[in-house]
């Protein structure tokens, strides 16, 4: 939301939300990973995650049910990818912003160090 978007309806402020919350769970972030790979069947999505078949398909569920990933039937299996790509960026910008949070983290424990060591000499 940039300061040139225009006011977001309650609806849409709750879709957003939603969508906010299914990625809040690593398992769901690792599925997404796979799918980035190209379409997986369910199968294939519980061997790479390493789950189990019951507990992978309530998160895919859940990531369809917001429109993140796409489904569709190949005679009895389902297959499943990335419907909305733009998640990638997202992830990208959440990890860089990551990332500079880290290295600044690091700087001030790095200078902290260094003034306790100066103090105690």
């Amino acid at each position: 939301m940039t300061r040139s978007t225009l006011p977001l309806s309650d609806q849409m402020m709750e879709l957003i939300a939603r969508r906010f919350r299914v990625l809040g769970e690593l398992q769901r972030l690792r599925i997404l990973q796979v799918l980035d790979l190209g379409e997986q069947s369910v199968g294939n999505i519980v061997d790479a995650v390493s789950g189990n078949q019951s507990n992978i398909s309530r998160h895919l569920q859940a990531l369809y049910d917001v429109g993140l990933i796409s489904r569709r039937r190949e005679g009895s299996s389902i297959l499943y990818s990335i419907a909305d790509p733009i998640i990638f960026k997202l992830c990208s910008l959440v990890c860089r912003s990551a990332a500079d949070q880290a290295k600044q983290t690091l700087s001030l424990v790095a200078t902290q160090r260094k003034y306790t060591r100066k103090a105690t000499q």
